[in-house]
């Protein structure tokens, strides 16, 4: 019960974080966070007693509990960051998301919720910028556009790597309209292709500088008003993650799987 009331407690918190940069003495954090001598003396005596520091000569040092409790704290303010601006979450689809990375959502806390406006059945034109200026792709999407072949093709020359995972019924539909453009596309040594092994209810892509991501209403249908949009590695972290779960529940397509492939 004490380490929750520390937490909540952003004074403390100022200290830890203070002390992890590296030891000070007393009057250095009293002139560094602008705290009075009673203040910080209960406060350096309070972390002490709970091992979240120690003094070595004249110095305070953060110890490795400090460290997780600021790291914990760190977390929490994090999630409730997400939450606050995510308050939509409620009406979102997660059950294909697997347990670790829910609990890891906090990454996400930087990540803008974006509306369209415009004609929500078209390719949103932030995903399109996202293609073009990206060095690297990475994605997976259950959700069908034809504009999407036209965009991937014209710039599959100009990318370091495209590795892109599809559900079933995105692969029925190219090779039913886009058969020759898959099997040019495959022919490239940049071009990795992969169906996934089950229909997850979310879309994706991440680049060298951004991840975007799309999700689906409970009610089971694609949200094409709404995407989430994120510049920061730790947004990019999560979402690497989460591709690489999804493409081990994936099967790869070669050229010369193309005509005899089975779904």
């Amino acid at each position: 019960m004490e380490l929750l009331r520390l937490l909540s407690s952003p004074r403390i918190m100022e200290v830890l974080f203070e002390l992890s940069l590296k030891p000070r003495t007393k009057s250095e954090l009293m002139e560094r966070l602008n705290i009075s001598m009673p203040h910080v003396t209960q406060i350096l005596n309070k972390t002490m007693n709970l091992e979240l520091l120690e003094k070595v000569d004249d110095r305070y040092c953060i110890t490795e509990k400090g460290l997780i409790v600021l790291k914990t704290y760190d977390v929490v303010r994090n999630f409730n960051m997400f939450l606050e601006k995510f308050t939509i979450i409620n009406d979102y689809c997660l059950e294909d998301i697997p347990p670790y990375l829910i609990e890891r959502m906090h990454q996400l806390s930087e990540a803008k919720l974006i509306e369209k406006k415009e004609d929500t059945f078209r390719p949103h034109e932030e995903f399109v910028d996202a293609v073009i200026e990206a060095r690297y792709i990475k994605g997976y999407t259950s959700i069908f556009f034809p504009e999407h072949v036209t965009l991937f093709s014209s710039v599959v020359d100009k990318k370091d790597s495209i590795e892109l995972v599809v559900s079933r019924y995105v692969m029925k539909e190219i090779l039913t309209n886009y058969r020759e453009e898959l099997k040019w596309g495959l022919s490239k040594p940049n071009i990795k292709f992969y169906v996934a092994r089950k229909n997850y209810k979310i879309s994706f892509i991440i680049t060298d500088k951004i991840v975007m991501l799309f999700f689906y209403l409970k009610n089971g249908f694609f949200d094409y008003k709404r995407e989430v949009l994120c510049y920061t590695d730790t947004c990019r972290d999560w979402g690497n993650s989460l591709y690489s779960y999804i493409v081990e529940n994936a099967v790869i397509v070669r050229p010369e799987d193309v005509d005899s492939l089975k779904l």
